[in-house]
Formats: C-alpha cells, structure tokens, sequence
C-alpha cells in the first residue's frame, strides 16, 4: 500500500518467478506502446482540433469580413443606384429640355430615339421618324455627303457637318450636326447624334456679308477718302479715294501708322495744338474736330484737308473712321472769289456816280462813297 501510495503501478514478489516476470515486462511494455500511441493519437487530435479551430477562427473571420463586404457592396450597389437614378433624371431632364435636337440612329442610319427638339426641328412624331431614314430628311444635293460623313462614323470616326434638312412643309433649315459611335460589346451599333438649327445664324451672316458688301461697295467708290484705323493708330482699311489722294496704293498703307499720312503736328483741337492720343478719344466730329489739318503725298507735299472723324467697335476693339476731303481747290477758289470781291469794291468805291445795291426785301447791301455823299448818310 505505501508502494502505490508512492506512485508505483506493480510489485514482484521474491524469489522472482521467472514466467511472471516475463508476463509483468511484456504487459508493461505493451501498456508502454499503448501508452504511446495514445499520447501520439492526442497529440494528433489536439492538432486537429487546434487545426479545426484555427480553421473555424479563420473562417469565422472570413465570414464577417464577408458579410462587411456584402454589406459595404449592397450600400455601394445602392449608393451607384440612386446615382444612376439621378443621372439618368439629369440625362432625361437634358434629353427631353434640349434645345438642341438629340437622336440615334441604327446601323442603317435610321431613327431609335429622338427628343421633343428634334421632333420640332423635323416636323414629325416620333413614330414617323421611325420609320425612316434620316438621308430621306436631307436636301438631295446633300444626301452623298452626308451618307459618306456617317459611314466614316460607323467606322469609328468622330465627325461634325453642315447640312441642310427639308421640313414635310418644303421649308430649308441648316444645321450643323456631331455624330460619335454607339459601341456596345466592342461592337459599332449606331451613332448618337446632336443637331443645332443654324438657319438665323445663316441668314444673319448672308445679311452681314450683303450690308459689307454693300459698305465696302460704297467705301470704294466714295469721292471722299475714308481710312479706318485701329486704337494703336495704323490703318486697317484705305479706300480708292485715299490712294489718289495720298498717291499710296491701299496694300502698301494698311499697317502704316496714321502719322505717315497725316502729320500730327498740323493738328489742332479746338484752337490748340493736338496731342499725339487726341485721335483715340475723338467719337464724334462736332466733339472732336481736328480743325485744320494737313495731308502729306507720297512726294512728300503737303496739302490742306478736312476731316470727319467716328469711332466704332468690334467686340472690345476700338476703330476709327476718317473721312477726309482736300481742300485745295475750295482754298483756291475761295481765296481767288475773296480777290474778285475786293477789287470788285475797289472798283466801285473808284466810281463818281453813287451806286448801291439791294436785296428782295429792298435792304441796301452795297454802296460806294457816292452814294453815302448822294444820300447824307451811311
């Protein structure tokens, strides 16, 4: 008893019996391999366990980052729908609001959608537009071109180009067309399209370019000469009038600072001299009259002329239009009509006889010193 109180399992008894020590050894020693294969069937199970364990962790851990993951792609799944939604509001609200006529066109080229500004532009409904093609819309002269332009688009081209389209009503409307390619899979199935009524456009330029041919018409065949110039005082236009009167071809003076044809020095602003800026604050000629101003010839002769002077403008850019008239001749004529007079009236003072002259209402306007002798009076 103190034996196994001490920790021993078995005891021979003396003298040893050789078979019972045999059977205790072998028992033993089959209890040891037991005890062994036990030990290394725990220390199996414990790995496994531990395996399973780490494995059930692992998967646990998978499992929430799985479910953080589903959650965090349903709100984002979510969140990309309501941003759809929006957009596609946006895009419906921009389709069906556009001024701009927006449609889309098959393979064939014909009609899928179209918004209510196409639809306007065309002259027909929707159901209408379907069942044609947009080629049969354009003016006939123009049907090549624009089948060439839409087959460069189905090859892959971004194109834009003018054509004109013919209302069921036989009325012209120009446009002006952006067409890209509608790529599905990889795949070219249609084109997009947005189209802009250019019509007023067009006919205000045709306007425009009637009314500057008109004035450049004008402008050339003036007596008067006209120079226009830019606010850092160079000509930008010199009409046929200029160049004979300056003796400077128009192609030679355009870009010429305005000093070269008329010196400032001769300029003069209401009784004073004129600075070299006065041209660019003149805008109108009773406000800004150069007074008397001299000319200067390719010769180098200088001659007198009169100006009128406006000012205009193109965006933020400033012109000025000087139209000016030699006054030579007039000078001439005046000066010799001054000398007629004065000898005139030195003829008649030289006259004994009294001699006076009147108007329709009989006011004397004229008399010699005979007739205030004649009379007794002035």
């Amino acid at each position: 008893l103190e034996g196994y109180g001490t920790g021993a399992v078995d005891y021979l008894h003396k003298p040893v019996n050789p078979a019972i020590l045999r059977t205790k050894v072998a028992i033993f020693a089959e209890l040891h391999r037991k005890n062994r294969e036990y030990e290394m069937i725990n220390r199996a199970l414990f790995a496994e366990v531990s395996e399973r364990r780490s494995a059930e962790e692992q998967l646990r851990e998978l499992n929430d980052t799985l479910e953080r993951r589903v959650v965090e792609r349903t709100e984002s799944l979510l969140r990309t729908r309501l941003a759809l939604n929006e957009t596609d509001k946006r895009y419906r609200s921009l389709f069906e609001d556009s001024l701009d006529a927006i449609f889309s066109l098959d393979v064939g080229q014909g009609f899928e959608t179209a918004n209510p500004a196409t639809l306007r532009l065309t002259g027909r409904p929707l159901e209408e537009l379907k069942t044609i093609r947009f080629l049969d819309l354009c003016a006939p002269e123009q049907r090549e071109t624009v089948e060439g332009a839409f087959r460069a688009v189905l090859c892959r081209e971004h194109i834009t180009l003018e054509t004109t389209l013919v209302t069921p009503a036989g009325e012209r409307r120009e446009l002006v067309i952006s067409a890209t390619p509608a790529i599905e899979d990889g795949e070219v199935v249609g084109m997009s399209c947005i189209a802009r009524d250019i019509t007023a456009q067009k006919q205000a330029q045709a306007a425009v370019q009637q009314s500057e041919a008109r004035l450049s018409g004008m402008i050339s065949s003036a007596m008067d000469a006209i120079i226009t110039i830019d606010q850092t005082e160079h000509v930008t236009d010199f009409n046929n009038s200029a160049e004979q009167m300056f003796g400077c071809a128009a192609g030679e003076a355009v870009g010429q600072p305005i000093d070269r044809f008329i010196p400032k020095r001769s300029w003069t602003m209401h009784g004073r001299q004129a600075e070299a800026s006065d041209l660019l604050h003149v805008t109108k000629a009773s406000a800004g009259a150069l007074g008397t101003i001299y000319g200067r010839h390719t010769n180098g002769e200088e001659f007198p002329i009169e100006a009128a002077i406006s000012e205009s403008r193109i965006g933020t850019e400033k012109y000025y239009t000087v139209i000016l008239r030699d006054m030579s001749e007039r000078l001439e004529q005046e000066a010799a009509l001054r000398l007629s007079e004065a000898r005139y009236r030195d003829l008649i003072q030289a006259i004994p006889a009294a001699i006076y002259t009147c108007d329709a209402v009989g006011r004397v306007t004229l008399y010699n010193e005979a007739a205030v002798e004649l009379w007794g009076m002035e």
